[in-house]
């Protein structure tokens, strides 16, 4: 069992590098994520260490019962709070809702001004529950940092996203000298993290399972808010930054909304323009990416986090068919391209094992690529 279990992780590895890196001619990995509800209130998952192990390890132990194209991992989720928090900001618990208070206080940084230290606000709870993890997980789960979001997305809720966007356009130098601290701070805060782990920035994987290898994966929600030429300056040229500060690629997210016609196009050409951007994690559909194919190759993979499979059908059994058709139909007309994982929930494990059964019947992969 155990060989069968470390052959099923290393193959899944495989498909994703292949993938994000232009290689599967034809072939896309399907990653099918059972959810697993977690009833514990946020005041206990941000403070207990124990009670994200207990529930990260039943999504793990899931996702290894389905043994689709996802990594088993255990991912502390602090939200946006990491940051936030350690430059000034406050967090509110209720219940199951988190509240960022801006600090429009002090957001403002004095060019001069000693970066914050990462072991502020929540920071000391992260390392907690990132030890606690790395102490407990079994050897086939990978422990996955709690999401980081860029420079631009901590500066807007620190200050305000609504007076935030309004000051990229008034005081564009200000802004500057603020994002410039943020990035600083996000890069002492991940040194400081992974050297708590003993482990370096990359390899990674990302919170929900994908292997990014020489990348890792953060939010940048704010970048559909402003224009290219604004995207350009304020933040990809940080999330440059970053990048260069540990000589890696970057995974990026941002929201779209297919199905209400809200696809933020304009933000894949300063992504697209960044070296350092590799990787989409969004909701693109798998039909957006092949009809837009040219504005992808080999300058945007794209893990495509777009819903659920109900999409096919009200029960398991017209899912079934409706997906075999719809997978069969796709992947013709997928030959001879790459550059696509697609991450969907499913229901129920047992439908996600017959799901993944009947997408490897038609989803054929090649010998492994060169490399």
């Amino acid at each position: 069992m155990a060989g069968s279990l470390e052959a099923w992780i290393g193959r899944t590895r495989e498909r994703h590098t292949r993938c994000l890196n232009w290689q599967s001619d034809g072939a896309v990995a399907l990653a099918l994520t059972v959810p697993v509800p977690d009833p514990a209130p946020l005041t206990e998952r941000y403070t207990r260490p124990e009670v994200i192990l207990e529930h990260q390890s039943h999504v793990a132990e899931t996702i290894v019962q389905v043994r689709s194209d996802q990594l088993p991992c255990l991912h502390p989720c602090f939200n946006a709070a990491v940051l936030f928090s350690g430059l000034g900001g406050r967090v509110e618990l209720h219940g199951q809702d988190i509240h960022y208070v801006p600090n429009r206080q002090s957001w403002v940084f004095d060019a001069h001004q000693p970066v914050p230290p990462p072991d502020s606000g929540l920071f000391p709870n992260v390392l907690a529950a990132m030890e606690h993890l790395a102490k407990h997980a079994p050897s086939w789960a990978a422990v996955t940092t709690p999401y980081f979001h860029t420079p631009l997305n901590t500066a807007a809720l620190l200050r305000d996203p609504a007076a935030f966007y309004l000051d990229v356009l008034d005081q564009p130098d200000e802004i500057h000298r603020v994002l410039a601290t943020v990035t600083k701070t996000f890069i002492e805060s991940q040194r400081l993290l992974h050297a708590r782990l003993g482990r370096g920035v990359t390899p990674s994987v990302s919170q929900e399972g994908i292997h990014l290898a020489d990348m890792t994966k953060f939010s940048d929600d704010c970048c559909v808010n402003l224009g290219p030429a604004h995207i350009e300056e304020f933040d990809v040229a940080y999330t440059q930054k970053i990048a260069a500060a540990f000589d890696m690629g970057v995974a990026t997210h941002y929201c779209v909304l297919p199905d209400k016609g809200q696809l933020a196009e304009h933000c894949i050409e300063p992504n697209a323009g960044a070296a350092h951007v590799r990787v989409l994690c969004n909701q693109y559909t798998p039909e957006y990416f092949l009809q837009n194919y040219e504005r992808f190759d080999r300058r945007l993979a794209l893990v495509s986090q777009s819903g659920s499979v109900t999409r096919f059908g009200a029960t398991p059994a017209e899912r079934a068919q409706r997906f075999k058709t719809w997978a069969t139909e796709f992947l013709t007309r997928f030959a001879g391209r790459s550059g696509l994982i697609i991450q969907w929930s499913v229901p129920t494990v047992a439908e996600a094992q017959k799901l993944f059964g009947i997408w490897e019947s038609v989803n054929r992969w090649s010998a492994p690529a060169a490399q």
